[in-house]
């Protein structure tokens, strides 16, 4: 994102790079999260001979499948809010999704079981991705705005 979208010439072509960017990191991640699926899954042998730690390692199949679709996205999203130089938000938005995770853990995540932790992980990704997003069709709605006021104003 961060060599993609400031090189781009109009706010049409930004958009588009920005849509293929999301869709490409989201389908990585759910490549990825279908590894964390199905491996354990179909061959947890090759993670650990343990017998006993396969029913651990089903329990977090679908958390970390949900970690790593959401990953894909708070990825190409952070780059893209950076390469629009929005880094004071993406600090801002870090501090409420601290926040967010954190009285989840000291709810949920007292009990110390291990999928507790990673369903804490999947609330911080998704409130990652999901802040991201809105910023970004914010400020495009702005741009839009903006371009109408800006051919109108010229119109006159």
């Amino acid at each position: 994102a961060l060599a993609f979208i400031p090189s781009a010439k109009s706010r049409r072509e930004k958009e588009e790079i920005g849509r293929m960017l999301i869709a490409g990191s989201v389908c990585f991640g759910i490549i990825g999260g279908l590894v964390c699926v199905l491996l354990p899954s179909m061959a947890p042998q090759l993670l650990t001979l343990d017998r006993a730690l396969w029913p651990a390692m089903h329990s977090l199949m679908l958390p970390a499948f949900c970690c790593m679709v959401l990953v894909g996205a708070d990825v190409a999203v952070s780059g893209i809010l950076l390469a629009e130089n929005q880094v004071a938000y993406l600090a801002r938005a870090m501090v409420v999704n601290l926040a967010v995770t954190s009285v989840y853990l000291f709810t949920k995540g007292r009990s110390g079981s291990l999928p507790a932790v990673w369903w804490g992980l999947v609330i911080f990704f998704f409130c990652r991705a999901s802040q991201g997003i809105a910023r970004i069709v914010v400020m495009s709605r702005q741009k839009v705005s903006d371009e109408n006021l800006t051919e109108n104003y010229e119109g006159a």
